[in-house]
């Protein structure tokens, strides 16, 4: 299923999540290490894996 989703990306057990504005967390599968940012306000677009994955496509801050 294909999201687009806002909130803060945070480096949690050796991986990152999305603290989606709505409450929830989604653990994230990243292309690359979001370097720039990490602990900040970002939306991003992505394929949830069966696992509860999100397989993220795009990444920008907002």
């Amino acid at each position: 299923m294909r999201v687009a989703e806002t909130g803060r990306l945070v480096r949690e057990a050796g991986g990152f999540v999305l603290q989606c504005e709505h409450g929830a967390r989604l653990p994230l599968l990243l292309p690359r290490t979001p370097v720039d940012e990490v602990e900040k306000r970002v939306a991003l677009t992505g394929i949830v894996e069966a696992d509860g994955m999100l397989t993220v496509e795009t990444i920008r801050l907002v």
